[in-house]
């Protein structure tokens, strides 16, 4: 019975794009997701002050979700929701994204494919299994991915963990 739960556990970890980068204890990832938050949280008051407005953080994702209804269920954001991890966190307030009903306006903060990786660096450690991210450049490169995203290069997170695109 111990073994089957250890397996299933282990089963929904890698359904959720969590176990593949996941650190070496539980301490170490609550410690990492504290500081990085700190950091994130200043990073969205400082823009809210250059901006002459204040930052109020949600709790959830609900803000965005009103127009991002599929990205309730999206594995990257479901994964770090119940973290504390939140849209707003990584993409900033975006007050004036979020009254764009025409949705032109951009999110305060995007990510190039050359941010993406050393962002997910400052909570993940180094990938577990660097032979799968090899693996899935040779099957992938010059090709569209699952994600929808095309492979022209080295692969980075968010081609294999998560559809988190509109």
């Amino acid at each position: 019975m111990t073994r089957r739960l250890a397996v299933t556990v282990a089963i929904i970890g890698s359904a959720i794009c969590l176990s593949a980068t996941q650190l070496s204890s539980a301490r170490d990832t609550a410690g990492k997701v504290k500081k990085v938050k700190r950091q994130l949280i200043k990073r969205i008051e400082a823009y809210a002050k250059r901006s002459g407005g204040r930052a109020i953080f949600p709790t959830d994702n609900s803000p965005c979700l009103v127009c991002h209804a599929n990205f309730e269920d999206e594995p990257i954001a479901a994964a770090h929701l119940p973290h504390g991890i939140t849209c707003v966190l990584c993409h900033g307030l975006c007050y004036e994204h979020r009254d764009d009903e025409n949705n032109v306006t951009k999110p305060d903060i995007l990510f190039g494919r050359a941010e993406i990786e050393p962002f997910c660096r400052k909570c993940h450690g180094q990938h577990q299994h660097p032979e799968r991210v090899q693996a899935f450049q040779e099957q992938w490169e010059g090709k569209v991915a699952p994600s929808g995203r095309e492979i022209l290069h080295r692969p980075t997170c968010t081609d294999c963990h998560g559809v988190h695109v509109l």
